[in-house]
């Protein structure tokens, strides 16, 4: 991305650049970046900023996508973001559903048995319905 995204401590600016990135539709040239602000737990914002943003990337690269999935699985993490995560994950699978290649980057990802692991385990409803979701999605596009 652009510096402003380099130092997590000033996050205000790394939302609003992302932000500018978001709404110049340039984000999927930033997947790496966005993998940092996955992997930074150091602030929830930067990572809900990040999963909402990553959902408009109509191409996610197999890291990306598997760093979301690294936050679904998380039992460390608060079930909203890992709900969030989810809904993420959902919207990757609808983009690649629509696009010529299909659902290649992300069937080759352990979603479908990791989804099932989450689900198979009693979860908060918040967290079950959105794995039970994401995980339907997925058993579809890999019917296709």
């Amino acid at each position: 991305m652009d510096n402003s995204l380099d130092n997590f401590q000033e996050w205000e600016r790394v939302l609003d650049t992302l932000e500018k990135i978001r709404t110049r539709g340039d984000l999927h040239h930033y997947q790496d970046d966005l993998i940092r602000l996955l992997k930074y737990r150091g602030n929830w914002r930067l990572c809900e900023a990040a999963l909402k943003a990553i959902q408009q990337i109509k191409r996610p690269t197999a890291p990306l996508a598997s760093e979301v999935l690294n936050i679904v699985m998380d039992d460390n993490l608060y079930y909203e973001v890992r709900a969030l995560a989810c809904r993420t994950l959902n919207g990757l699978i609808r983009h690649c559903k629509s696009s010529s290649n299909g659902c290649q980057t992300l069937t080759r990802l352990p979603i479908v048995k990791h989804l099932k692991a989450l689900t198979a385990v009693p979860q908060p409803p918040i967290l079950s319905n959105a794995a039970s979701t994401c995980l339907a999605s997925m058993t579809e596009a890999i019917k296709r």
